[in-house]
């Protein structure tokens, strides 16, 4: 992990290993802090864009590393409460996609280089569920993780349009989702199991892992590397580490299964 954002007490922070200046005086430093107006219900962050769903329902977009505002978007139209799913990625020609997701439908919203609002569209995924996690794979594949029904939607973008194009259900019969991430090209979804998270390249359909876990799901962030994987898991005041632990690596191709 080489940077984190977290929100509390109506302030942003941005926190990276590698030092930038600030704006104003040009200091080294490794934070920037901004105030906010209300509470983030959801944040999320990419190379170079963090997002904040707001409690009165709207979505802040900052860039990094000085967490200037530059845009934001009332969702009282699309949401009839706050959406507590957010994506983003920045693509090379310096737009950037922001992904809310809620009640099965996904909002897509794209940014120029100059920060203007160029695309807004909605997706129906038909899943039936909320979203826990949304995680783009690169700028035409989103992959967005039900809440309570263990179905992963798999949005794409064609020529200019966003859709569905498929839903994959997590294995063993679970349905308790914590997190969509990935390694690469390959998206990873993790879910409890009973006393234990497990985790499964979608693609490759490959168990990858299984640890012992009793916390809540929505404290729960996974990592994995090519060999290995990283799970942070609060709970109360304390946070546990699983770190360096054996896996399979996500281009191994084992016997799959049928999700």
């Amino acid at each position: 992990i080489t940077s984190l954002c977290f929100s509390r007490d109506k302030k942003l922070l941005f926190y990276s290993k590698k030092s930038f200046k600030k704006k104003i005086d040009q200091q080294l430093t490794n934070c920037s802090i901004v105030h906010l107006d209300s509470t983030a219900v959801s944040i999320n962050l990419s190379e170079k864009t963090a997002g904040a769903v707001m409690v009165e329902n709207c979505v802040k977009l900052f860039r990094l590393p000085s967490l200037q505002e530059f845009a934001s978007i009332d969702l009282s139209d699309d949401f009839p409460t706050p959406p507590s799913s957010i994506a983003l990625i920045d693509h090379s020609n310096l737009n950037t996609t922001v992904a809310i997701g809620s009640l099965a439908y996904v909002l897509l919203l794209e940014f120029d280089g100059e920060n203007s609002l160029i695309s807004r569209q909605t997706v129906d995924t038909n899943s039936g569920d909320d979203f826990i996690s949304l995680h783009f794979i690169n700028i035409t594949s989103l992959f967005c993780g039900g809440k309570s029904n263990g179905l992963v939607s798999v949005i794409e973008k064609v020529g200019t349009s966003w859709r569905l194009k498929s839903h994959w259900r997590v294995p063993w019969q679970l349905r308790s989702i914590t997190e969509v991430t990935s390694y690469e090209n390959s998206p990873i979804v993790s879910a409890l199991a009973k006393d234990s998270i497990v985790l499964w390249d979608i693609i490759t359909q490959t168990n990858l892992v299984k640890f012992s876990y009793n916390g809540k799901k929505n404290r729960v962030s996974v990592q994995v590397n090519d060999g290995s994987f990283t799970a942070s898991c609060i709970d109360g005041q304390k946070v546990a580490l699983f770190s360096n632990s054996p896996c399979l690596s996500t281009r191994f191709v084992g016997q799959p299964f049928h999700g």
